[in-house]
């Protein structure tokens, strides 16, 4: 009852500009207004929606909508019985955040304020408070992030001639505004680029032995190294995972097959996803799991321990290093190769000189393009 006054109390509070954003965020989320209010009443996100009114307050505000924990009572038995048991399940839920607390697996309608020194009133709200919204159902987070950059402020920045504030006044405005959008335009690239990484990850098979998860203390490791069929399933999950390892550096040695005009951007985003793929991967070898089937067959002297896997252990990290290696020198030709994708043909000149030191500076401190063939692919591009 004492919630239920609450609730009603913070319903009269409400006013023409809280309406205002249930509306929108019912409209954008196909939900009924008042689903979203009464939502929003729970806890003290009154509070922080109040936040984005005052002078000085928050400049943005999110409403999220995705799956949240919710404890649920029920009855075990048959209908009247008494027996009640709780237990956790997840339900959508529309509720603000500010962006900080939690992560975003659902959708977001977000709205931002052009003026913080601006009070926002039920007359003005419309005009000072912008809203927009991202969609994570459709490839990410990041997928989403992209499209509105690429499919929606790109555009409308190229198509603007004004507007650009202080730059307005500048003599090499262009020139800046050119600039500005090609690193915007970088940075979605940026975005696909690791939203492929992300395609790309390898995932170990799950060793799923009991026993591994009971282990404690250092005799642990010796009593199960003396069970012979203990220690056969946990060399078979060692098995699995060099094949799958052995698959996947197979793979990274396979001569690539890029299109004739791909330019130097392609061949740092090979490298990214390389290292993305090996990090990774280096990541889950780091692992309780793999460190306690590590420890068994260490106790048990294994063969395969001492052969056949540290001698992929070292393969892997050799081609993470490497990847690495080369992500950070094509680093160093990425603002060099600007001109080649920005500028015309002439304007292009007075970049190669700059472009050549790059490249031998790669030429001679570079593990992996130490050779003429290697450099001369990189040339070509």
């Amino acid at each position: 009852q004492r919630l239920k006054e609450e609730k009603e109390a913070k319903r009269a509070h409400l006013d023409g500009r809280h309406g205002y954003l249930f509306a929108i965020v019912a409209s954008c989320l196909d939900l009924n207004k008042t689903t979203v209010e009464d939502a929003i009443l729970e806890g003290n996100q009154i509070e922080r929606i109040d936040q984005l009114f005052v002078v000085g307050g928050l400049r943005h505000l999110m409403f999220y909508y995705q799956d949240v924990e919710v404890t649920e009572t029920g009855q075990l038995g048959c209908p009247g019985g008494v027996n009640l048991v709780s237990g956790k399940m997840k339900k959508p839920r529309v509720f603000v955040t500010e962006g900080k607390d939690v992560a975003l697996t659902g959708v977001c309608v977000f709205f931002i304020r052009s003026d913080p020194s601006t009070a926002i009133t039920a007359e003005n709200i419309h005009r000072e408070v912008s809203f927009n919204m991202l969609d994570t159902a459709d490839g990410g987070l990041l997928n989403s992030v992209r499209r509105l950059l690429s499919d929606i402020f790109i555009p409308a920045l190229r198509a603007s001639s004004h507007n650009w504030g202080e730059l307005e006044g500048l003599q090499d405005a262009s020139g800046i505004q050119q600039e500005f959008l090609s690193s915007l335009e970088g940075f979605v690239g940026i975005l696909s680029g690791a939203q492929e990484s992300l395609k790309e990850k390898v995932y170990l098979q799950k060793c799923d032995i009991f026993e591994l998860k009971t282990l404690k203390e250092p005799l642990d490791y010796l009593t199960l190294a003396s069970n012979p069929e203990t220690l056969e399933k946990v060399e078979g999950c060692m098995k699995v995972w060099i094949k799958q390892t052995e698959q996947i550096l197979a793979e990274n040695n396979q001569l690539r097959k890029q299109a004739d005009d791909a330019g130097p951007r392609a061949e740092l985003e090979h490298w990214k996803k390389r290292l993305s793929k090996f990090n990774y991967l280096l990541d889950q070898l780091k692992s309780p799991e793999v460190k306690a089937v590590l420890a068994v067959l260490a106790a048990a002297k294994s063969k395969l321990l001492k052969v056949t896997w540290r001698e992929t252990d070292i393969r892997i990290t050799d081609a993470a290093n490497e990847a690495k290696d080369n992500v950070k020198y094509l680093y160093t030709l990425e603002k060099c190769c600007d001109p080649l994708y920005n500028s015309d043909p002439i304007s292009m000149t007075d970049a190669i000189p700059t472009l050549i030191n790059a490249i031998k500076m790669i030429y001679s401190i570079s593990h992996y393009y130490n050779t003429s063939e290697k450099i001369t692919s990189l040339f070509v591009k």
